[in-house]
């Protein structure tokens, strides 16, 4: 329980690191960012009361898992190419640590702002025109399960589907809504 915690914690610190350095990066150079990101890991690890001795495999590839979770919880942005990519970094996590090394972290994050974009263009392009409600559809919000899409068209599919249930779900809710005031 500790531990889990204590990723949390870590992943908190690294996703507040990474985007805080976003947001510096017209006033100071790459070098600073990458400082200010190094001593916010460390201060992160000092609180969390890490131990040197547990910064291992089995450590990396926990943290690795909880925090592409923590990035894209619903796998809405990645593409299942994102995840074998980073992949090969997910025993690795320690020796960045110990070694002060960022380039995977920022991968990431530059990543997922990119695809951030994309997906903005595309659940812009699929409101852009009506739903198809007499279409039988499905939706799997077991998101944890559910995998990585494959292409293109598979992400469009899935984020179809996601605006028209939001669309639903919202719709009903007004319904409720209206039935109560009655």
């Amino acid at each position: 329980n500790f531990m889990k915690k204590s990723f949390i914690i870590l992943m908190i610190g690294l996703l507040v690191g990474v985007v805080s350095c976003s947001f510096t990066a017209k006033q100071k150079s790459n070098e600073d960012r990458q400082k200010l990101l190094i001593d916010l890991i460390s201060f992160v690890l000092d609180k969390a009361h890490f131990d040197a001795r547990v910064l291992n495999d089995a450590f990396s590839e926990e943290v690795y898992k909880t925090y592409i979770n923590k990035l894209d919880p619903q796998k809405r942005y990645f593409y299942q190419t994102d995840i074998e990519e980073f992949s090969v970094h997910s025993k690795q996590i320690d020796d960045y640590i110990r070694n002060k090394e960022l380039d995977f972290f920022l991968q990431t994050y530059e990543r997922l702002q990119q695809r951030l974009g994309e997906s903005k263009i595309l659940y812009s392009s699929i409101l852009d025109n009506e739903f198809d409600f007499t279409e039988k559809d499905a939706i799997d919000v077991d998101y944890e399960n559910v995998p990585y899409v494959e292409n293109e068209k598979q992400m469009r599919k899935r984020w179809n589907n996601r605006l028209k249930y939001s669309t639903l779900s919202t719709y009903f809710d007004k319904i409720e809504e209206q039935e109560k005031d009655l």
